[in-house]
This record gives C-alpha cells, structure tokens and sequence, in this order.
C-alpha cells in the first residue's frame, strides 16, 4: 500500500470550496462558531464536544481504503469541568494519548460521561475505567473496503500496536480501482496519466498495478506502508497470529461482505441479513471460499474444486476469483476442468469472474463473449 503520488499540489484534489474545510480553515472556522454559539446558550459548561472525521484524507490510497492512511483520522476531546469526575482513563487536559483507539467506541464513552450504564448491544468499549479496572490494552483496530464509489473490491485488515496486517481478497486487481468520485479530480487524473507514461517511481506506481494477497507494515519505521515485511522471516510469527486474529474476528462478527452485491438474494426472508442470520454455515462457506481464493500459497485449482461444486453463487464466485488469480499468474491449465464448469455456471456473477480467468489465462474466445454480453445486459438496464 503505496500513499505517495507525484502530484504535489492538494489543490488539484479538492474543489476549491474544500479547501476553507482544510486544517487552518475549519478548526477556526466552522468549529470555533459552533463552540461560541454553546457558549452564548450557556450549554457549554455541560456539553462534552467530540472532533472527529469519518476517514482518512480524500488523497489517492486514504479515503475508502483499508489502511493506515485511509483509518487514521483526527479525534479531539473536550470534557467540561463538570464531567471530570466520570473522565477516568481519558487523557489529562491538554494531553494526547499516541496509541490507537476505535470511533466504535465512542458511543460506550460516551453514556459513561453522562452517568448512564449503556446498552447491551452497544459495540466497541468505553474508553472510561474506574479504581477497580485496569489499565486497557492498545485497542486491535479492524478494517473493511467493500464497494466503494461503484467499485467492487475486497479487503480486510487488522491493526496492532504499530504493525498492519492486510488481506487482499481481490490481488490481481489494482488498489487505483476507478471510482467515480476520485476520477473527477483533475489531482487523480493527472496520477494515473503520469503512471501511463511511465513517470512514476516503483512506490507510485503500485498505486495501478496488483497487489500481493497480503501484506504487512510496521508503521513505527514505515509510516506509509511502502515497505511489505509479509516474507520477511523476522516478522512471521506476527503474521501468523495477526492472520489468526483477523479470521477469527471475520468469523466472530459474521462478516456478510464477501458476497457480492448482485447475489445477496432475500430467499424466503425478509432481509438478505436475516437470510444469513438463518443460514450461518453458508456464510461461513463464503469466507471459507474467499480465504481459499486469497489464500498466498494458491498454485493450483485442486483446493477450489469445492468451492466450485458448492449449491451457493456466492461460493462459485470465489472459486472462480481463484482461478483468475492463477490465470494471471500463469499456472491456469486451459483444459481446467474447474474452469470449464464454472464458464456455463447459470449465475451470471460466476460466469463473468470465470470469463476473466479464460481470457487471462490465453483462452479470449472462452471469456470474451460472456464478457461482451454482460456488458450489453448491462448497457440496455441503465
């Protein structure tokens, strides 16, 4: 994950009435007017004021990305004097506290300010602690990147202390992706032209180009995660606990993400959510095919031919995604027999991701077709 670009000029990323929102415009703008209106009202000395962004900056690899960049965001807190006694755990005024800490847990905190025990479903913990808990461990930050401004891609990682860990769901695919939003900026455009002509460095250019299934950073010595350590021998049992961690924190919340948008069909149930609900083993199955899919030491099809034959679209999708990494990693047999099932699969999701590994493995007059055909489908529908 690459977070420098040879553009150097912000202006050509935000429009110009963006730029009064910049740090130096709204701290003493928009929110310096907000805190002198609570203070005309005579609220303020009972209003705990929270700052915080929603992600990272709007630059290429920050905003929508799951990586420092993308989830590091500002975060102030001001606690009135009335508030103190409940503040316990909180920074001292006018300090900052350097280890990392989840908006999920803002809410929790929050009840605890004002004396109120929170709700049971609540996630995320409280940032307040009292005489009898200790001192609370750095938080394990997770992330997610899904569809993002139209643009499928999948992603999930996990933050320790100062390592990240990342899993690229999707690999053969450039992080660049071409989001709508990002390529109205004349910054973005400029990016990727320049990376076209060949002006951009090796670090630049990863931004267009694919990714490996994972990485891993060590923010305290590489701040902008240029640098992956996940073959480094010094750092593997870090990545073997923290791909622990991310499996199972995938499998504790139930993570419904790796199913595509088209195929998260209601069945019999309300919502696609209670679908799932109802059916755990088949979510499982998905994130068990994904996990396969982006699996680092994938050589051949032998271990997705499960996937292939699974009832579910959703699982035949990943089997497919796994073969086109191999396709394009040149260890796809044109005679696959995985393969060769999965291009007349009646899910159209599954044919065109199969579609991909046909034409990248050197077999266009397989794939083509499928692709075409979607692509008029979906001109017509729009």
């Amino acid at each position: 994950m690459v977070n420098q670009h040879p553009v150097a000029d912000a202006k050509s990323f935000y429009p110009r009435a963006a730029l009064d929102d910049l740090p130096g415009g709204l701290m003493p703008g928009h929110y310096m007017r907000i805190l002198a209106e609570l203070d005309r009202s005579g609220e303020a000395d009972r209003t705990v004021v929270v700052f915080f962004a929603d992600h990272g900056g709007v630059l290429p690899n920050a905003k929508g990305y799951a990586n420092h960049a993308g989830f590091h965001i500002p975060l102030i807190i001001h606690v009135p004097s009335a508030f103190l006694p409940q503040a316990h755990g909180l920074p001292a005024p006018g300090s900052r506290r350097e280890s990392p800490v989840s908006l999920m847990d803002l809410p929790r905190t929050l009840f605890h300010l004002a004396g109120v025990p929170p709700p049971d479903h609540l996630l995320g913990r409280s940032w307040i602690r009292n005489e009898r808990t200790p001192e609370p461990e750095d938080a394990t930050l997770f992330a997610y990147r899904g569809v993002n401004g139209g643009r499928w891609d999948v992603v999930r990682a996990i933050r320790q202390g100062h390592l990240v860990y990342t899993r690229n769901y999707l690999p053969f695919r450039a992080a660049g992706i071409r989001q709508n939003y990002h390529m109205r900026m004349p910054g973005q455009q400029s990016y990727e032209q320049r990376w076209r002509e060949g002006a951009t460095d090796k670090f630049q250019a990863a931004f267009w180009e694919s990714r490996e299934p994972e990485e891993l950073h060590d923010l305290s010595t590489d701040p902008h995660q240029m640098h992956n350590l996940a073959h480094e021998p010094g750092y593997a049992s870090a990545l073997i606990e923290l791909r622990q961690t991310l499996d199972e924190h995938l499998e504790s919340i139930a993570d419904l993400g790796f199913v595509p948008n088209t195929l998260r069909t209601t069945g019999p149930y309300l919502t696609f959510y209670d679908r799932m609900s109802a059916t755990p083993a088949l979510g499982a199955a998905v994130r068990a095919a994904a996990r396969a899919a982006a699996a680092p030491d994938l050589t051949d099809s032998h271990g997705l031919r499960t996937g292939a034959a699974h009832e579910d679209a959703s699982v035949r999708y990943w089997a497919a995604v796994g073969l086109a990494r191999l396709a394009y990693a040149g260890r796809l047999e044109p005679t696959d027999a995985v393969l060769a099932r999965l291009l007349t699969d009646p899910s159209e999701e599954v044919r065109i991701a199969a579609a991909e590994a046909a034409v990248a493995s050197g077999q266009p007059a397989k794939g083509l077709p499928i692709l075409l055909h979607s692509i008029a489908l979906n001109s017509q529908a729009s």
